[in-house]
């Protein structure tokens, strides 16, 4: 019961995932956990770069929100290393 409340709760929110071996747990917490920064460290940086080559802030967030929007849809139907070597 208390399980599938939790599922429901987080459901509300996005897709989720039941850890089911105990083992895992931590390396679950870490990856997702860390997740966040390492997307927003890499959108500051490549907003950056693209401000220094002459874009606005506005249209440098534009280009990486919509590459990464871009990036997500093609990783429904092929693997991230199909992706990476493909560019």
């Amino acid at each position: 019961a208390i399980k599938n409340r939790a599922e429901s709760l987080f459901l509300s929110v996005g897709r989720t995932l039941i850890v089911e071996r105990e083992e895992l747990l931590d390396s679950a917490t870490a990856i997702v956990g860390s997740g966040p920064g390492y997307g927003a460290y890499l959108f500051r940086h490549l907003s950056e770069a693209a401000e220094e080559l002459g874009f606005t802030s506005e249209e440098a967030v534009l280009l990486f929100r919509e590459t990464l929007s871009g990036m997500l849809a093609l990783l429904g139907s092929t693997s991230a290393a199909q992706l990476e070597n493909q560019v």
